[in-house]
């Protein structure tokens, strides 16, 4: 794949997705991880993602959602779906190497 100019959005949510990343890299690797565990856990992050947007009503003014909260959930789902194109990407790019 050719080298691209990232954009200045993809750059900040890449760093964010890498700052999520490191506060968990105590945590065992994705690498042993299969695709179904993988996606189990996007879903389970998206439904926290769902919840924290539609179904909180812990907050001062109940209807608004906790942009930080929902912010934390994207990145999360974000993650898990790099995990999974990561551990399957050969399949997506046979010439690349690790």
């Amino acid at each position: 794949m050719k080298k691209l100019t990232v954009r200045p959005s993809v750059s900040r949510f890449a760093e964010a997705m890498e700052f999520v990343l490191r506060c968990n890299d105590h945590k065992t690797g994705w690498q042993e991880l299969c695709n179904e565990c993988l996606i189990e856990r996007m879903e389970d992050e998206f439904k926290e993602l769902h919840e924290e947007f539609f179904h909180r009503t812990d907050y001062e003014t109940p209807d608004l959602p906790d942009i930080n909260r929902m912010l934390l959930e994207a990145i999360d789902i974000a993650n898990f779906a790099m995990m999974l194109f990561d551990n399957n990407r050969k399949h997506y790019n046979p010439e690349e190497r690790d």
